[in-house]
């Protein structure tokens, strides 16, 4: 039997080191790891909320009441249309549309019981109209009187005679002026204008046949037509 020889600690320091292959571990064979498909979050749309469009407040103008003709001469405001008339050589007027017809001569008759200022009445489209004289609205004397001035209050017409008819005056109711005496609220003097040389004075037709004793007149046929 041979024996091993023997190796001291000083030759395996100064031994070269021997060739050693190096160690690979094995390849693990490992499969992609594929991230999982995640569905898209789709929000819902909102509701649709229908709103009411707000109430918008109906508006309603204010109607001003037409003035009159008395207070529109008062105001000295506008133009009018106005009628003229004589009476003892004087001149007056009034709105053309207060006017229904100038009648001449008409066939007047007296009845009982009528007021001083009344003449009488005369037949006209079936009815009875009362006739008045001026003398007492408009101090003046009635001579000769030619014509019946036709006006016409609810159903029933009443006329006042004067004179003569005149033509029709267009006035501008700025260029009215105060007219003297003409003071109280009753007055159917309104004002008076110019007309060339002369000077003519505005009535307010209401107060004219109030002033005549109209609304005192006996009962008299109303008219329908």
């Amino acid at each position: 039997m041979k024996k091993k020889p023997k190796i001291s600690y000083r030759d395996l320091a100064s031994a070269p080191a021997a060739a050693t292959e190096p160690v690979v571990a094995p390849a693990v064979a490992t499969e992609p790891v594929v991230a999982a498909a995640v569905a898209p979050v789709v929000e819902a749309p909102a509701p649709l909320v229908r709103i009411a469009p707000a109430a918008v407040p109906t508006i309603v103008p204010r109607v001003q009441p037409a003035l009159t003709f008395r207070q529109r001469a008062i105001a000295r405001a506008g133009s009018v249309e106005l009628l003229m008339f004589r009476v003892d050589g004087e001149l007056f007027a009034v709105p053309l549309d207060a006017v229904e017809e100038a009648l001449e001569h008409p066939d007047i008759r007296q009845v009982p019981e009528m007021p001083p200022s009344m003449l009488g009445v005369f037949p006209l489209r079936g009815g009875l109209t009362p006739a008045f004289s001026p003398t007492a609205a408009l101090d003046v004397p009635l001579r000769e009187w030619g014509v019946a001035l036709i006006f016409r209050r609810e159903r029933q017409r009443v006329a006042v005679v004067a004179d003569d008819v005149e033509d029709v005056l267009t006035l501008d109711l700025s260029t009215l002026r105060q007219a003297p005496l003409s003071h109280q609220a009753d007055d159917p003097v309104l004002g008076v204008a110019r007309r060339g040389r002369e000077l003519v004075a505005v009535l307010d037709p209401d107060l004219l046949l109030a002033a005549c004793g109209a609304e005192r007149a006996p009962g008299t046929a109303l008219e329908t037509a």
